[in-house]
């Protein structure tokens, strides 16, 4: 499932997924109603990037998915990165100013997404995680997010800061969030 939070690069988001051949089943938090969906079927969750536009109706619809599929692998990314950490209680603030080009992380906790110490990604966001919930625990930090990747501590649920569409890098992270989805399923 790709939950559609209106981002500039959800285009490049669907067709990387295309080229991966996988079944998107694309949902508007707008329009989408979860009751309708055959959720046995759903093997992997994203939630992409967008805009505060009509922010409320998306936290919404995006806290809905995570109740409802918190069991299944997700993955936040930017916009529901800061999702995720709202909906399990962490804290978020403005940044003084926007993160936005490419940029080095650093990994600091091997994890199942990357394995090298540092990675180039692409990132566009102002806003930032300033407290984790406790049930997360922080894998990677740059110069301007000290949470760029988070992961959840008992289930199958990881934070993104950044764009991984967007990097040769981040596709990798993508890739093995895809190979965790066909593997969990």
């Amino acid at each position: 499932m790709l939950v559609d939070n209106g981002s500039i690069y959800f285009q490049k988001l669907v067709d990387y997924l295309r080229s991966k051949g996988v079944t998107i089943v694309r949902v508007d938090p707008y329009k989408c109603d979860l009751r309708k969906i055959k959720l046995e079927n759903i093997d992997g969750v994203i939630l992409s990037g967008g805009s505060n536009k009509f922010i409320s109706k998306k936290r919404e619809f995006n806290f809905a998915v995570i109740r409802i599929l918190r069991d299944k692998p997700i993955m936040g990314i930017c916009l529901g990165h800061e999702f995720l950490i709202e909906y399990f209680r962490g804290i978020l603030y403005k940044m003084n100013r926007k993160s936005k080009g490419f940029s080095y992380v650093n990994i600091i906790k091997n994890n199942g997404l990357v394995e090298r110490s540092r990675i180039s990604v692409f990132k566009s966001h102002s806003y930032a995680a300033g407290i984790l919930p406790d049930c997360f625990e922080q894998l990677a930090w740059s110069g301007d997010c000290e949470h760029e990747m988070v992961e959840h501590k008992s289930r199958p649920i990881w934070g993104l800061q950044f764009h991984p569409e967007m990097s040769f890098e981040g596709k990798k992270i993508m890739d093995n969030f895809l190979n965790f989805c066909r593997t969990a399923s």
